[in-house]
């Protein structure tokens, strides 16, 4: 830990980043607790699944919640190359505030819905135009637009690209620096430093985390070849990294001892940001509008009347015992109405009914399964 500021993961996929990333949440925060880190980010791959459930334990162990995702986008060149989709590049995004969580919703839901690629979600660039308000944004190193550029030497396009991210970002924009010990981060560190230099763009190290300790290496490599559909010999995969576990500050520090500006700048960047996910009660919408009737009344007139229709159709006297009849049905569906109620779920249970009774009327199979206690 520096005297001056200490350093925080800004980079962290937790097991919401699907067979991906292989640390639960809870574990996620005692590992931020037991590094004394004040605060720490969740950003898991094209979603924000864990971003409540992240939010609520990071108050519950006194640590700043930072919400982010790291978005694919799509190649900067675009099509395909020697016959085969160019994999995407990607962007680091974190939310400073409710605006910038909204334009993140909004560019997440973009990426699965609307992606140019059948294989993965991904965004152009151009789709980030106005959806950037509250947005903080990391250039995702050798992963990102930039990076590339870098690495295929196109010096005049790397620079295009950052200030096309500075016009979209301002000063919400860092070059993003990561030592795993890649030959490529080696190679394109030095001309990245200059870009970001002579662009007036600050620099913040980071470490990409997706497992806990060092000893998980051998089990996450084993979980990105399922996730592949691969074995373990196959080379032509991807492969996970020994430098991925959740590092203390004093080994990030240590990395980057000769930037110091680095590490401070992950401090800074936690302090911009101001924003977390609060429970809410859930809404469900109104099933009947134009009734004087409580949506409770309605699903209990419905139930019962459906019931007795049912009761006309059974012979009792072919069960074993004579104690369940037309009266222990009736008592059971009155305790299933009243715990609906207490839930709070009769609009839910209307809802449902109202598209699985049309769908038979169809002729659309349904159920067994979710929604046939409504339907």
């Amino acid at each position: 830990m520096t005297d001056s500021a200490p350093f925080i993961h800004l980079r962290v996929h937790s097991a919401y980043s699907l067979a991906e990333g292989a640390i639960k949440i809870p574990a996620l925060l005692a590992l931020a607790k037991n590094h004394k880190m004040p605060a720490i980010a969740l950003t898991d791959r094209n979603n924000l699944f864990g971003a409540l459930e992240f939010s609520e334990y990071a108050f519950s162990e006194g640590i700043q919640p930072i919400i982010g995702c790291t978005l694919n986008v799509a190649h900067p060149r675009g099509g395909a190359h020697n016959g085969t989709a160019r994999a995407p590049t990607s962007l680091l995004l974190l939310a400073q505030n409710t605006q910038g969580y909204k334009n993140l919703s909004k560019l997440v839901s973009h990426a699965h819905l609307r992606s140019s690629h059948q294989s993965w979600p991904e965004i152009p660039l151009e789709a980030l135009t106005d959806h950037t308000e509250g947005l903080m944004a990391l250039t995702s190193g050798i992963f990102g637009s930039f990076g590339r550029f870098l690495l295929e030497k196109d010096m005049e396009s790397a620079q295009r690209c950052l200030e096309l991210l500075k016009t979209l970002f301002k000063d919400r924009l860092y070059i993003e620096l990561m030592r795993r010990g890649d030959a490529r981060e080696t190679t394109i560190e030095e001309p990245m430093l200059d870009l970001a230099f002579a662009q007036n763009v600050p620099i913040v190290a980071t470490n990409p985390v997706f497992y806990a300790t060092p000893d998980m290496f051998d089990a996450h490599d084993v979980l990105l070849c399922i996730a592949q559909g691969v074995g373990l010999a196959e080379t032509e995969r991807q492969t996970s990294s020994e430098a991925y576990y959740f590092k203390s500050q004093e080994e990030m520090c240590a990395l980057f001892t000769d930037l110091p500006e680095a590490i401070a700048n992950t401090a800074v960047i936690a302090q911009r940001c101001a924003f977390a996910v609060m429970p809410r009660k859930t809404t469900f919408p109104k099933a009947y509008r134009d009734t004087e009737k409580s949506e409770t009344e309605i699903l209990c007139e419905e139930a019962h009347q459906g019931l007795e229709r049912r009761l006309k159709t059974v012979d009792f006297s072919t069960f074993p015992s004579e104690e369940i009849g037309h009266e222990h049905y009736r008592k059971r569906l009155h305790y299933e109405l009243d715990v609906i109620e207490q839930m709070g779920f009769p609009g839910y249970f209307l809802v449902v009914a109202d598209f699985v009774q049309w769908a038979k009327s169809q002729n659309i199979p349904v159920g067994p399964g979710r929604g046939s206690g409504s339907g």
